[in-house]
């Protein structure tokens, strides 16, 4: 049979930087916002983003129509069972939520909570999880961020907890041009995966509480007390004062995290 040329929509504005015609592989330079979740599942997938409720909404199976085939569903604070169940049957390409039911995720995740991470899992749809197990509403910032993005092209990546936001505007194109890509190896193709930044706590940042009391709960870092505070646990810490949209609250410095 003679070639025939295939013309493939890259979903994104870019430049093309390599091409892996043996694996079938194209690397783009684009802009894109990312999010990394607290955990995971699912291979790597795109689709259009559906956001369906508030960020501190229960989705259930009925919030789950056989129109969103193809598509990234942003839920609430919880998907339940049979919602997840639901989207998997109908195709759904991914699920974008702030908790889920520990016993959920070990039927996603080949019965695991933690797995290593050169082993993959995949039950036919991508799963993010924003915030940990329960019911926990999707962090402002995150939820915020993802309604910039409805009803736009978008990627998700369960097992690297990330969704990959690629810039609609054409306009970035000025600044894609105008930057460069580190070295590629010699495959051409590299893996890049999530890199941890760490910043000192200082007053005015954002942060957001990831301790159990006040979970999720995001404000300005007003106050850090000078001396240890003996907590209910048994040990001592220092208390940070966050002024949130609604109140002050007083936490222990070591469940807080810098909002970049």
């Amino acid at each position: 049979f003679m070639p025939k040329k295939v013309n493939l929509p890259a979903g994104v504005f870019g430049i093309v930087e390599a091409v892996d015609q043996e694996r079938g592989q194209i690397i783009i330079r684009t802009e894109v916002c990312r999010i990394y979740g607290m955990l995971g599942s699912g291979h790597f997938r795109e689709g259009i983003l559906r956001i369906l409720s508030r960020k501190d909404e229960l989705i259930s199976k009925s919030g789950v129509k056989p129109e969103y085939e193809g598509n990234i569903l942003v839920g609430g604070s919880l998907y339940l069972k049979e919602a997840i169940s639901t989207a998997i049957s109908i195709g759904v390409s991914g699920i974008i939520t702030g908790g889920i039911d520990a016993g959920d995720y070990r039927a996603v995740a080949s019965g695991r909570l933690v797995f290593p991470k050169k082993i993959d899992n995949d039950v036919g749809i991508s799963i993010v999880v924003c915030e940990g197990f329960g019911s926990i509403p999707i962090g402002m910032d995150i939820f915020e961020t993802l309604q910039n993005f409805e009803g736009k092209f978008i990627l998700i990546d369960g097992n690297k907890s990330s969704v990959i936001l690629p810039s609609f505007l054409s306009s970035c194109m000025v600044k894609i041009k105008s930057t460069k890509l580190p070295d590629l190896p010699k495959t051409g193709f590299s893996d890049t995966d999530r890199t941890t930044i760490i910043s000192e706590l200082k007053i005015g940042l954002k942060v957001r509480v990831v301790g159990n009391s006040y979970f999720g709960e995001q404000g300005k870092l007003v106050a850090v007390n000078d001396s240890l505070s003996l907590l209910p646990s048994g040990i001592y810490d220092y208390l940070a004062t966050v002024e949130t949209a609604r109140r002050k609250i007083q936490v222990p410095v070591a469940n807080l995290e810098i909002i970049m």
